[in-house]
Formats: structure tokens, sequence, C-alpha cells
């Protein structure tokens, strides 16, 4: 998702995928999988925008956000938030800082976090376009039509799996536009990736939004 000379991310993740209609990952596909999430490999620095809704039976209403993804080495993620108020979630080999608006730093390990650690290593996976670390933490599905594709992971640890749902995939082509993490507390969240996200922005009402996920680029 993140492009290097930010040509959107939706270029660079010529994301995993082509399928036909709903199949999960078996010996069959697994030539076009290998090459479709090979195509994710993009050199670093990287940086791509995106658009965010979170939902949580917590929140009255979508939580939204707006931002950027970073890579500026192979072993760091930044996400930017814009205000107000703004925050600054970075990851670094085994560490993580958090900077909020109005708040104190926040420094941890991932060692006392495994589930995002997991996570993080996932996400660095994709856009290595490794998809044998891939598929060491998560089972692999690939279902619809290339115009219309979407990507499931569903974990195998149990104990990611305790709170991480599964992570989606969803694009157009070549094109990768969302990324959607659903947890096991019935929390959700949907990511608009590179140019997609603008779009998003833009949107006047969810389903909207949620449709371009999966629209053409001419569609947007």
């Amino acid at each position: 998702m993140i492009s290097g000379k930010r040509k959107a991310c939706r270029s660079r993740i010529a994301l995993l995928l082509i399928l036909l209609l709903s199949t999960s990952v078996t010996a069959q596909v697994a030539p076009e999988l290998d090459a479709l999430i090979a195509a994710l490999a993009e050199p670093v620095p990287a940086e791509t925008a995106f658009f965010e809704r979170r939902e949580s039976n917590l929140l009255a209403e979508p939580l939204l956000l707006k931002g950027a993804l970073r890579r500026p080495a192979a072993d760091v993620l930044i996400k930017q938030i814009d205000g107000p108020p703004s925050e600054t979630m970075q990851i670094a080999a085994d560490r993580v800082r958090v900077e909020r608006e109005g708040q104190a730093t926040r420094n941890f390990s991932l060692r006392r976090a495994p589930e995002l650690a997991v996570l993080a290593a996932s996400f660095d996976a994709l856009l290595a376009g490794d998809q044998q670390r891939l598929a060491q933490h998560y089972q692999i599905h690939l279902t619809g039509p290339s115009e219309a594709w979407q990507i499931e992971l569903l974990p195998r640890q149990a104990r990611l799996a305790k709170r991480v749902r599964a992570l989606r995939l969803q694009g157009s082509g070549s094109d990768w536009h969302c990324f959607d993490l659903e947890l096991s507390n019935g929390e959700a969240s949907r990511m608009w990736l590179g140019e997609v996200a603008a779009a998003a922005a833009r949107a006047e009402s969810e389903p909207a939004r949620d449709a371009l996920c999966q629209a053409h680029p001419a569609a947007q």
C-alpha cells in the first residue's frame, strides 16, 4: 500500500490477486497468488494517503480519520493521523512510539503487544511481497472476479484469533483500494488507500465510500 515515489498505493500494490469466483487458496491458485503478492513489493522510502473509518459499540457513530502511511525503511512503519487531535504511531523494529496531541508520548515494546507484532509483521510481508511469511500467520482466501476481488486473511494462531477475526483487502484489477480489520470484540476499521482515500473523504455517504473499494479507477 505504500507507493514509493508517491505513485499512490494502488499501482504499487498490484496487489494480490485476480481470481474467479469464490475459491480459497489451493495448489491450483498458488502460482497466481505468489505472483500477485510478489507484485506488492516496493522499495523504500514509501508513502501513501489513507482515509479510515473506525466502528465500535462504544461509538455513537463511526469515527472518520485521514492521514498518511509512511515506510522510510524496511523495518519502520509510521501512521500519521491529521488532527485535531493529530497522532503519530511509529513501529520500528520491536519498539512502538505513540505521539498524540495534548498527551504524553508513549513508548513500549512489541513484546508487550504480541497481537500488534503479528499484525505489523503481516503488513510488512504484504508490502515486501512475501507470501510465504504471510501464510505463516494466516489462512489466505481469494474470492471474486478480477474487476472486484477480495483477499481474506484468517489468523492461524489461537491467541491472535481471540483478538482479530479477519483482515481483508479489496480492489479491482491490479489496484488495491481498501484494507479492513475486523476484531473479535465487534470493533472494525476500514482504510481507503492512495487515490481512493481522497475519493472516500469526498463521499457523501458510507455506501458511496464502500463502493470505492472495488470500483474501477475510471469510476472514482
